[in-house]
């Protein structure tokens, strides 16, 4: 019988795992970060390369200049051994158990389950991924990975060959995102254009899944640079970045606006088309019926479903072809549905009922037997 165990980073992911044990009856452990390091034994090895923990360290250090700290020597030497500590620790653990441990973890991109995911792609074990769900009040959980690295199929086949269990209205009412701070007033919209959400310069969908746009100051760029006053782009910073650009609004102008205090749902609806890297921003404008153009990896980003433009060229085409552009209503509403019915487990994580609960027991107990 495999062992399940949940790994955790934040204190409110360690309580919403320590619920699922309560709640569904399985047996497991929810081993909080400063926990972990009580598996590590002296002269225990982790099987990891140097290069490993070097790309490790180089993308915390990274992270921190992002948020404007620094990283002296000092420092890097710290996270070099907090890194090794931790992989050793995991190691011994996974070891122990023999490839039968199935491991829970928010999101996977914290170092540390990064390392999990290294330690048993060396030892064996399964890792089940969880995260905000990707359409209005439902959880992930994935084996394989979340956002683009997630198990939805990526083929348009499949979901026009996808019959919908339960056939109904697709309208969405989205969740409103409550911003840290005060980031500007609602505007007046003009009657055309494309709205452009920023997303967290920081967060791995633009790090690691935006091949040719390096982060929101170089979209603004690219964008202000093919628009020729023919266009109207309007932006809105991320709600919960903290990330200014005092620079960037400096520079509106009729056609470049920012619409901070707008509605979100309502720049969508009144919107001509999205454009987005990667933003969940870009599956709720597929929900409201709105056209897409897709510049990074996105796991929406199908072939009929959405917009795809790699480059700069492609871009400016997809600019002047949107006008004439409709999604394929069979393969939307086919999506649609199976996210709902088969990918999202139902209910936030934040309010889960027993309904959340038993699916959350059916989808964790498909990886135990």
């Amino acid at each position: 019988m495999k062992k399940l165990i949940f790994i955790s980073v934040a204190k409110h992911h360690s309580q919403y795992f320590n619920q699922i044990l309560r709640n569904t009856g399985m047996s497991g452990k929810v081993f909080e970060w400063k926990n972990i390091a009580q598996h590590w034994r002296p002269f225990s090895f982790s099987g990891l390369t140097s290069p490993t923990y070097k790309e490790l360290a180089s993308e915390k250090i990274l992270g921190r200049k992002q948020k404007g700290k620094r990283a002296s020597a000092l420092y890097e030497l710290g996270l070099h051994l907090e890194l090794r500590l931790i992989a050793t620790s995991l190691a011994r653990l996974f070891r122990e158990h023999h490839g039968d441990l199935v491991v829970g973890v928010w999101n996977g991109s914290h170092r540390y389950h990064k390392i999990v995911k290294k330690i048993s792609e060396l030892y064996g074990g399964q890792i089940l991924y969880f995260e905000n769900g990707i359409l209005p009040n439902t959880t992930t959980l994935d084996p394989k990975g979340v956002n683009y690295d997630n198990s939805v199929p990526r083929d348009s086949s499949f979901f026009l060959q996808y019959t919908p269990q339960n056939p109904s209205s697709l309208k969405e009412k989205l969740i409103p995102r409550k911003a840290r701070s005060d980031k500007g007033g609602a505007i007046d919209l003009p009657e055309s254009f494309f709205f452009v959400p920023f997303q967290d310069d920081r967060d791995t969908q633009v790090r690691n899944h935006s091949p040719w746009i390096s982060d929101m100051r170089d979209l603004f760029d690219k964008l202000a640079k093919i628009n020729r006053g023919e266009n109207t782009f309007i932006f809105k910073e991320h709600p919960s970045s903290p990330i200014a650009y005092p620079d960037l609004h400096k520079r509106e102008t009729e056609s470049v606006l920012f619409a901070n205090g707008n509605e979100t749902q309502n720049l969508i609806e009144k919107s001509k088309a999205v454009i987005t890297l990667n933003s969940t921003v870009g599956l709720e404008a597929i929900l409201l019926n709105k056209p897409v153009i897709v510049l990074a990896n996105a796991f929406y980003n199908i072939p009929g479903l959405a917009f795809s433009a790699s480059n700069t060229q492609e871009l400016s085409a997809a600019l002047l072809k949107i006008d004439d552009w409709t999604p394929n209503n069979k393969l939307r509403e086919n999506f649609i549905s199976y996210l709902k019915e088969t990918y999202c487990i139902p209910g936030s994580w934040r309010t889960p009922n027993t309904e959340h609960w038993n699916f959350i027991r059916e989808r964790i107990s498909r990886h135990l037997d």
